[in-house]
């Protein structure tokens, strides 16, 4: 399945999930001895399933002591994953120990385990080094190439029909179907047949997450919790959500010598999916002065300025907003929350950020940032 994701985005999917793990480890180790260890209801190793197929670590480290340290590695490796920074070995490590813990306390288990799970396991697969992870840091190219493989994308959807149908067929058995929910669980019902239709499926993604955020709605998965959501964020197409058009491509001019404004182009570049957005150019350039009058000059910001398609020039927060919304996806539903923000108030926090950036970020050599031939073409001097 072909779709829109592009680095800088699942890094943000990425990052709430390390985050999320986290949680949930540094949770755990409240009750992690008494539930992981010798200590622990089951204290035998021999009495629980699996214990015999299943290399268990916590099966010969069987201390509360080491329970709590297994999960405190747990919240590490989810930093870790967070930040992009190893993230393919961290994941790894997760699902291991996760499995480790389950095998160890069943007796514990939650819905939301396998999702987990496996979203550990599919981005141990997916290509390294996606925009805004710490391992793609300095790299010429800010996207390096990265898409995420159709394959995996379709077996997201495989995964979460299962679960939401599979949730529906259990609903069957249960009271739930008679006591008020029968729109609820005909939707889950139907949801994987009905994602075999591709036009169908922006609109039964988001039936769906409307239906989530009902408490109590999907009474069959709601033990599924974080796991099925990540898997549903996951699972978003963000080429559902199209770039803000223009009928050529507009301009960006930044502030050369600035190092966040060079960090801003690098990200434009890296996650316009279209390729051309934008023309970029250094402020006082010379595209620069044939774009902009000399008498308008004076009350331009030092920073960023977007002039689009129509002549009109975009500066502070409107110019930051207008290139999220150009980007499309994930950026330009940003865009359009972060519009709802009184521009006062948003101005205020771009004027904030602007008045530290030069001492926060070091000063670049070169006006131009390095970027590889194809991206070099989309700058104007």
């Amino acid at each position: 399945m072909t779709n829109g994701w592009t680095g800088g985005q699942y890094s943000v999917v990425r990052a709430i999930f390390g985050v999320v793990l986290c949680v949930q480890s540094l949770r755990t180790i409240g009750w992690g001895a008494e539930s992981f260890s010798r200590v622990a209801l089951l204290p035998d190793a021999r009495s629980r399933p699996l214990a015999r197929v299943f290399p268990n670590v916590l099966d010969v480290w069987s201390s509360p002591g080491a329970a709590i340290t297994l999960l405190v590695v747990c919240a590490a490796l989810s930093l870790l994953l967070a930040v992009g920074w190893w993230d393919r070995t961290a994941a790894v490590g997760l699902s291991y120990l996760g499995a480790c813990f389950f095998v160890r306390s069943p007796l514990v288990a939650s819905a939301w385990l396998p999702f987990a799970g496996w979203l550990l396991l599919v981005h141990a697969c997916l290509p390294p080094a996606p925009y805004g992870s710490v391992a793609a840091l300095g790299r010429v190219d800010p996207a390096g190439a990265w898409r995420m493989p159709p394959l995996i994308f379709g077996a997201a959807w495989i995964v979460m029909a299962f679960g939401y149908s599979g949730g529906g067929y259990a609903k069957l058995l249960s009271r739930s179907w008679v006591d008020g929910v029968w729109t609820v669980s005909a939707l889950e019902l139907l949801f994987a047949p009905l994602a075999l239709v591709a036009p169908l499926r922006p609109w039964l993604w988001l039936a769906t997450l409307v239906v989530g955020l009902t408490p109590n709605a999907l009474i069959g998965v709601a033990d599924a919790g974080p796991g099925l959501a990540l898997l549903h964020l996951l699972t978003l197409d963000p080429g559902w959500i199209r770039p803000r058009g223009a009928p050529a491509p507009e301009r960006l001019f930044y502030d050369g010598s600035c190092g966040l404004c060079h960090r801003a182009v690098r990200f434009v570049l890296a996650e316009d999916r279209t390729g051309d957005a934008f023309r970029v150019a250094p402020l006082g350039g010379a595209a620069f002065e044939r774009e902009i009058p000399a008498g308008a000059r004076a009350g331009l910001p030092d920073s960023l300025l977007v002039v689009r398609a129509d002549g009109a020039r975009l500066a502070r927060s409107a110019a930051v907003l207008h290139i999220a919304a150009c980007l499309g996806g994930l950026w330009r539903a940003l865009a359009l929350v972060l519009r709802a923000v009184p521009a006062p108030l948003r101005d205020l926090g771009y004027d904030a950020v602007a008045r530290e950036r030069l001492r926060l970020f070091a000063r670049p050599t070169e006006a131009c940032p390095l970027l590889p031939p194809h991206l070099r073409a989309r700058f104007d001097a």
